[in-house]
């Protein structure tokens, strides 16, 4: 995979709350999915997990930032999937959208305090 990616990302790994969401930020359904990070930055994350999501998927996460005791809840979308196991464990890019600033100083602090 081509690492194109300017800004600075943390390894960590975080528990990840996803639903899937529409246009209008709804949820599509009442399933909720988990997954865990394998790296954060403040435009996105890489996380890994058993459910299959489509390119182009709206989620609504919670990110639960363990060492701080904070969920950080934010909008995404589905940038790209890689199957690990035959189907049964994907890595999956998600680009953090539409999200207020107050969400991404969220995410600027916990990115950036680790120096």
């Amino acid at each position: 995979m081509d690492n194109r990616r300017q800004e600075r990302r943390l390894k960590e790994e975080h528990k990840v709350t996803l639903v899937i969401i529409s246009e209008d930020k709804n949820p599509i359904d009442d399933k909720t999915y988990y997954a865990l990070t394998e790296d954060i930055s403040t435009s996105g994350m890489k996380i890994m997990t058993e459910q299959l999501l489509q390119i182009g998927t709206l989620l609504r996460i919670e990110l639960s930032l363990g060492g701080e005791n904070k969920i950080i809840k934010l909008f995404g979308k589905v940038r790209w999937v890689e199957d690990l196991y035959d189907g049964e464990l994907f890595t999956t890019g998600i680009a953090f959208t539409d999200n207020p600033p107050r969400k991404i100083m969220n995410l600027i602090e916990h990115v950036f305090k680790k120096d």
